[in-house]
């Protein structure tokens, strides 16, 4: 008994062999990825039924995992012409595909340094060149690094020269801060800023605030090409420049207020009459702390003429202010929010970014 038929006709039949083994690797990447997107659709649309969900979990699993297997093996082949060692050890095809980009600038002359950076309670593992003894040099943070040279089929030498170019234009413009203006209090105080992450065990100069879960730090962001650099603020650095820390917070929330920024928004997750503000700083870059100031919240919630505001932390950037009003069930309100927090955190938010899985009430 045949599993397979032919109908004669091209269009209804399904072609392979015919590739070269780039092709054929990205059409299996492809072919796996995609058919577990369409069984968790499936999956979902059936949320109910336990035995659907599993059922279908094995198959979406085996997938994804394929589908990351041939990716990495899809970028060392385009790097070398050939299939890496490690068969099926996602770990070891992993490290294989990091060394060739590392090896490939070490071949070009420059030192690499690795380092595991913590970014809002996440561990990523950084690589850095250098070739100076620069106060800020430019973190690139290999998993990002790997993702872009898969997407856009770069082998590992294309990736090592633009990593680069990054770095060659971020040490030319970064020319000002190796002079001791950097180190000046009053460059210090113009550049000084309160950022919002998870509650960590980071060693830096950093408060609760009125969230649970979530604690405000002290950083530096300094304007650079198409990005910003940044540094969290350490007790040594303020001791190199002779400020207080009581000054420095003071100093870096109303660097903070001057940027405060309320846009009204829409959103798919709530009903249309619903109405829904972004609270950030102009730039929209870890702006999430605008919320903590009080006096621009409760600006706010005089013009909406209302008492109670539910604040979603939708991530490090931004905050969504839903002001609440005199005939609304707040609690049924607030409820439905941290589902919402949840669910989007789950599917859209970068780990990194995250803050935590749930509302909050504002009252004034």
């Amino acid at each position: 008994m045949k599993i397979f038929k032919d109908t004669g006709l091209m269009e209804q039949s399904a072609h392979f062999g015919w590739q070269d083994k780039d092709l054929a690797l990205f059409g299996l990447r492809e072919g796996y990825k995609n058919s577990a997107d369409d069984l968790v659709e499936i999956a979902i649309s059936n949320g109910n039924d336990n035995k659907t969900l599993d059922t279908y979990i094995f198959p979406i699993l085996f997938s994804y995992r394929h589908s990351i297997e041939l990716s990495l093996k899809h970028i060392y082949l385009r790097a070398k012409g050939v299939m890496p060692k490690g068969g099926h050890d996602l770990l070891a095809l992993w490290n294989t595909i990091k060394k060739e980009i590392i090896d490939e600038l070490h071949k070009m002359g420059y030192e690499v340094k690795e380092e595991t950076l913590v970014k809002n309670g996440v561990n990523v593992l950084g690589v850095s060149i250098i070739d100076s003894d620069r106060f800020m040099i430019p973190v690139f943070h290999i998993d990002d690094i790997i993702k872009k040279a898969e997407s856009i089929g770069a082998t590992a030498r294309a990736v090592a020269e633009e990593m680069l170019d990054i770095h060659n234009d971020a040490i030319r413009e970064s020319e000002e801060l190796d002079k001791p203006l950097l180190f000046s209090k009053e460059n210090f105080k113009k550049n000084l800023y309160v950022a919002v992450q998870k509650e960590s065990k980071e060693d830096i100069i950093k408060r609760k605030t009125e969230f649970e879960g979530i604690e405000k730090y002290l950083f530096l962001r300094i304007n650079a090409i198409e990005t910003f650099w940044t540094t969290k603020i350490k007790r040594g650095m303020l001791q190199n420049i002779d400020m207080a820390e009581s000054e420095a917070w003071e100093i870096a929330e109303e660097n903070l207020a001057k940027e405060i920024q309320i846009a009204r928004m829409t959103s798919p997750f709530v009903q249309e009459e619903k109405k829904m503000f972004i609270i950030s700083n102009k730039v929209m870059f870890r702006g999430a702390s605008a919320v903590l100031n009080r006096e621009a919240v409760k600006v706010f919630s005089e013009i909406e003429n209302v008492k109670r505001i539910i604040v979603i932390p939708s991530s490090i950037h931004e905050m969504i202010l839903i002001p609440c009003y005199e005939n609304e069930d707040v609690e049924e309100e607030l409820k439905r929010c941290s589902e919402i927090v949840e669910l989007v955190n789950e599917e859209k938010v970068d780990p990194t970014e995250r803050l935590t899985n749930r509302a909050y009430l504002i009252a004034f």
